[in-house]
């Protein structure tokens, strides 16, 4: 009997070693970088009565999360939640937009190009945009805009704000 103890002790103390092991193993498994982190912060434009804003915070598991919207006046034209997230070792662009209409269905733009100076996310398949592209300018200026199939281009010139 004393026996059966000293083996049931031996035996809860190895699973718990093992189960120490495991958790210590995933949490030292590391996402890898994302190199877009310049785009972090509150970025703005403003021309007259129209101001566009985007707002960039780190999440978990190394995605950025962002919000933005353009107002004219009093009136918000659109506003959009964006996640920038690792799946698959790819990273991707992934909008949830919200318009006057409503909220139109997610949708994953695969980054092509991610380093320190510029992010190029593309959906070829996508209505509009097809790509959506940010510019590193500086520590307090960011360009984006976003291509269509037909060559159409929006740009933007962000200052940052915070």
């Amino acid at each position: 009997m004393k026996y059966l103890l000293i083996l049931s002790i031996g035996l809860m103390a190895c699973t718990s070693s093992e189960k120490q092991a495991e958790s210590q193993s995933k949490e030292d498994e590391k996402v890898p970088s994302f190199a877009g982190k310049w785009i972090e912060g509150d970025w703005m434009i403003q021309t007259g009565d129209t101001v566009s804003s985007e707002k960039w915070v780190s999440g978990e598991n190394g995605e950025l999360l962002g919000f933005a919207f353009t107002r004219v006046d009093d009136d918000t034209l659109f506003i959009e939640n964006v996640r920038i997230h690792l799946e698959n070792g790819d990273w991707y662009y992934t909008p949830k937009f919200i318009d006057a209409e409503g909220e139109a269905p997610e949708v994953n733009f695969k980054g092509i190009q991610v380093n320190d100076e510029h992010l190029v996310f593309s959906l070829p398949e996508h209505d509009f945009p097809n790509e959506i592209h940010y510019l590193n300018k500086g520590a307090n200026q960011l360009d984006a805009y976003v291509n269509g199939k037909n060559g159409d281009t929006i740009k933007f010139s962000y200052t940052r704000v915070k």
